[in-house]
């Protein structure tokens, strides 16, 4: 018994490392994605002054602490985006085999953060999602989509689907409510491509929380930025960051 426990432990640690390890390779391929660079060549560099990074420059979080954020040498600051990152990442990984052990559903939610985070880091750099990425998503709700038909997961296909409707509509009318009252596109091409994909993999309530959550968590933070003065009110705020903390809170405490 004593063993299974160290066992487990060792498994809880080895799945935060990896989940280290795989946020740090996500920053890096938002990074060059974003900028149609190869994940390959050139080797790791700094974006202000070009110069190769060292070993442990490379090191998730304590490369970016020991630095102070930025470049030692040209003082380039390193968005915080990917600290954030490299932090969540690997809590969420061990939270997840605490809540569901190697199940087949503690796959599909790996995955399924996992590519929230990545493209969190895309829209917060770029705002703008590849037919790639839009891809990702939904070859993952098509997974989740097999394994229920047969049999793989004990959910019934009908509430995803209604789920993944419910989510369309909602979208819809708000899109079209903010283009009568203002003219404009309320939220970016890739968001709305992806938006539906991820209802996919949840339920109808499931979704509908989803929303609630990411809206709640898009009000807030936008509430004290503009307050604090770090962005202005007319701001395009990117909103898979808020999608990917409704998906978090949903796993977490439902």
């Amino acid at each position: 018994m004593q063993f299974l426990l160290k066992m487990e432990k060792v498994l809880v640690v080895f799945i935060g490392l990896f989940g280290l390890a795989f946020a740090s390779f996500l920053s890096t391929l938002s990074y060059r994605s974003s900028r149609g660079l190869s994940i390959l060549s050139p080797p790791s560099f700094c974006p202000g002054c070009g110069r190769r990074l060292g070993l442990f420059e490379l090191m998730p979080v304590l490369g970016y602490l020991s630095q102070r954020g930025k470049c030692r040498v040209c003082g380039y600051r390193i968005p915080v985006q990917y600290l954030c990152a490299e932090l969540v990442l690997p809590g969420m990984y061990m939270g997840m085999y605490l809540l569901h052990g190697l199940s087949l559903q503690f796959f599909i939610y790996i995955y399924l953060v996992g590519l929230l985070v990545y493209l969190s880091l895309v829209d917060i750099d770029r705002r703008v999602v590849s037919a790639g990425d839009v891809a990702a998503v939904y070859a993952g709700a098509a997974a989740v989509v097999f394994f229920i038909l047969f049999g793989f997961l004990p959910d019934r296909f009908v509430l995803h689907l209604y789920g993944f409707i419910a989510v369309c509509t909602l979208l819809f009318f708000s899109v079209l409510l903010v283009y009568v009252r203002k003219k404009v596109m309320s939220v970016g091409t890739g968001d709305l491509f992806i938006i539906p994909g991820i209802g996919l993999y949840f339920s109808f309530r499931e979704d509908i929380r989803i929303l609630v959550f990411a809206a709640l968590a898009g009000v807030i933070v936008g509430v004290l930025l503009i307050s604090a003065k770090k962005v202005k009110r007319d701001f395009k705020f990117p909103m898979i960051p808020f999608i990917a903390a409704g998906v978090c809170i949903e796993i977490f405490l439902f």
